[in-house]
């Protein structure tokens, strides 16, 4: 994805009238993803599905992305980025650059965890009726997914989808996410549809997979306009295969 759209500078109610544009970087599954937003409207875009190999692309894509915006580092005024679920070393690589950035251009860094992304998304292509039910559910390895069921609220006055939380996030055995999902759900999506034998019909939708980094950027501009900030810390549904020296999980390190 490519979006090359430049637009006059817009001020926003929270953000510096000199720096007004959002950066969202996404690197928690197999996207590497940057984009530019200021307010509603789509600055630049890119994102390659890559698998591994982020901490090589991720500060280039940036670079490429404020080039093409005519943009420097200078005019951002917040960061948004994914904090998980996610693979372990892809959330570090993301956390980090959007730290450092925040520390260097003095402005906020926010989260957004990736099932609200997928789940905004999702709405944003297929919405079901105020109060509907939905779920996202991601292939987290080791026979397991990550799930989490979203209820759609209708759109923000920005036109994002408001969805929230009713089940809360976890990592569950493949073999029992049927009987965890209600019933009732409109739809099921994410990578992980394909791997879930369903007993009961639900519709599923292939796409998206991976967070929209214009999403996430949109998300973090709410954060900050409602006063309610996840914090860029790694948002982890079970510990991280690796361990350090000594067998300390290096999600406590």
């Amino acid at each position: 994805m490519t979006l090359d759209v430049i637009i006059p500078v817009m001020t926003s109610q929270t953000l510096s009238k000199a720096r007004p544009y959002t950066l969202a970087l996404d690197t928690a599954l197999g996207a590497c993803s940057v984009a530019i937003v200021v307010g509603s409207q789509v600055v630049a875009a890119e994102q390659a599905i890559i698998g591994r190999g982020h901490a090589e692309r991720l500060m280039p894509m940036v670079a490429d992305v404020l080039a093409r915006a005519g943009l420097d580092y200078g005019a951002m005024g917040l960061v948004g980025v994914t904090v998980g679920p996610g693979t372990f070393t892809g959330l570090r690589i993301g956390l980090a650059a959007a730290r450092g950035l925040g520390l260097a251009l003095d402005c906020p860094v926010v989260g957004v965890t990736t099932l609200e992304a997928v789940a905004a998304a999702a709405m944003l292509q297929d919405a079901v009726p105020i109060g509907g039910d939905f779920a996202v559910l991601h292939d987290a390895r080791r026979g397991e997914l990550y799930i989490e069921v979203f209820r759609y609220q209708g759109m923000d006055d920005s036109g994002l989808p408001r969805v929230d939380s009713v089940l809360e996030p976890v990592a569950c055995p493949i073999a029992d996410v049927p009987d965890r999902l209600p019933s009732d759900l409109a739809f099921v999506v994410g990578s992980g549809v394909d791997l879930l034998d369903l007993t009961v019909t639900i519709p599923r939708r292939p796409e998206p997979v991976y967070p929209d980094p214009v999403v996430v950027a949109q998300i973090a501009q709410r954060q900050v306009r409602n006063g309610n900030i996840m914090p860029p810390r790694p948002f982890y549904l079970r510990a991280p295969d690796a361990k350090l020296p000594g067998g300390v999980s290096l999600a406590e390190s």
